[in-house]
């Protein structure tokens, strides 16, 4: 499994997505694939989104998580705060708080 940290600036704590350093692409599916999306521990807590592969000059992969993921996000976080991206596999991710 491997792990990445991520900021939340204003666009992803507001706008539903965040982008993935170009770096890890390897661990991602192409272009508009679906990837559900655990929000937080509860593993019943599972959202649908998608990967954009080209909403970035650099191609590196967007993850679209829409209102679900805004509203937690929202409710867990303020801006600014560091979020932990778990990659459990190509088609399953994981978001929490650092330890």
């Amino acid at each position: 499994m491997q792990t990445i940290i991520i900021t939340l600036g204003k666009a992803y704590y507001n706008q539903g997505f965040f982008n993935i350093p170009k770096q890890y692409d390897y661990l991602f599916n192409n272009d508009k694939t679906p990837i559900s999306i655990q929000l937080g521990s509860p593993s019943e807590n599972i959202i649908t989104g998608y990967i954009n592969k080209t909403a970035n000059r650099n191609f590196a992969p967007r993850i679209m998580c829409g209102i679900n993921y805004t509203n937690w996000v929202q409710g867990e976080y303020k801006q600014g705060d560091s979020m932990v991206i778990e990659v459990i596999n190509k088609d399953l991710i994981r978001l929490r708080n650092l330890p």
